[in-house]
């Protein structure tokens, strides 16, 4: 398997090394690099592993119009933050914005995005594990389908289709398998539909992810995601998507009943409260979410009954 640019650019450690291991004077330019690369070590947030195009500056996050400190982010999400803040920043400066995790790379034309990705088809420069990585509390490599990459029919852009998240990455999987078993003749055999592999498959298909209730709704930025309970799975298996992968329907309906309740209600659990700058705020958990996503939320996006209730 290659090398991955995007993961090697997540470890600024593996710059120096290259740049240190060189026989060069120290004001050369690679000596420079080597000199600022180690102040960015220090400095930086060694606890999340950004990829050189996302790497905050001066402990800030890069894009000018926010500039929020990063320590002032839950670490869990500060790759997430600059990842969307920069992606909306730069599609509100060009109009498109994609970024490549297999190259660290932001394309802002749609037209070379569509270049980029053939490069990926036409070399086969295509990753083989084909899940969400995750390095160092960062999404260090997007997920992609496997059948999407092996689909030649596709445009290049459609076949590099990548996900940035585990829990989008896996419902969509869910069903594009299951339709690609189906287009195959009964006494054939199956074949992995990844191009770098086609060795044959025994598992059988697991079923479409049906969606029993929206239990809460969460804002990073511009972006709305809701708490998804799935039909057939425990609440441990809840899982957050964006409101455009949602249904029309679910989503109309869960914003009309969190507008009368006041706020998320059926999908929190209050556990503390506090003020902060002037106003109120309640230390969420999340149903069927892992601890490290407990959070802190203000008053306005927690249902009346479920202050009430905390406050008895």
């Amino acid at each position: 398997m290659g090398r991955n640019p995007g993961l090697l650019q997540s470890l600024p450690a593996k710059a120096i090394a290259d740049n240190l291991a060189l026989a060069v004077p120290l004001r050369s330019p690679e000596g420079i690099s080597a000199l600022e690369d180690l102040i960015a070590l220090l400095t930086n947030d060694s606890r999340v592993a950004y990829q050189q195009a996302l790497q905050p500056i001066g402990g800030c996050c890069p894009i000018p119009s926010c500039a929020r400190q990063i320590e002032r982010i839950p670490v869990l999400r500060r790759w997430e933050h600059v990842y969307r803040c920069s992606k909306d920043y730069l599609e509100r400066q060009n109009g498109f914005a994609a970024f490549c995790s297999l190259c660290s790379e932001w394309i802002t034309k749609a037209e070379g995005w569509q270049i980029h990705c053939q490069s990926h088809t036409d070399g086969m420069n295509i990753p083989f594990r084909y899940d969400p990585v995750i390095f160092r509390r960062a999404m260090a490599r997007f997920g992609y389908c496997p059948c999407c990459l092996g689909n030649t029919s596709f445009s290049a852009t459609q076949r590099m289709r990548h996900f940035e998240n585990s829990d989008s990455w896996k419902r969509y999987i869910s069903e594009c398998i299951p339709e690609y078993i189906a287009t195959m003749a009964s006494n054939d055999s199956i074949l992995c539909p990844h191009p770098r592999c086609r060795a044959p498959v025994q598992s059988e298909p697991e079923g479409i992810w049906e969606v029993e209730a929206l239990l809460a709704r969460w804002k990073q930025g511009r972006k709305s995601f809701y708490l998804v309970k799935w039909k057939g799975f425990s609440d441990e298996e809840n899982t957050w998507e964006l409101r455009e992968e949602m249904s029309r329907d679910l989503v109309v309906q869960f914003d009309a009943a969190y507008s009368e309740r006041g706020g998320n209600h059926f999908g929190v659990e209050l556990l503390n409260k506090r003020t902060r700058r002037g106003k109120v705020e309640y230390f969420v958990k999340w149903k069927g979410r892992p601890t490290t996503e407990d959070s802190w939320e203000k008053e306005s996006t927690i249902s009346r009954e479920r202050i009430i209730e905390f406050e008895l």
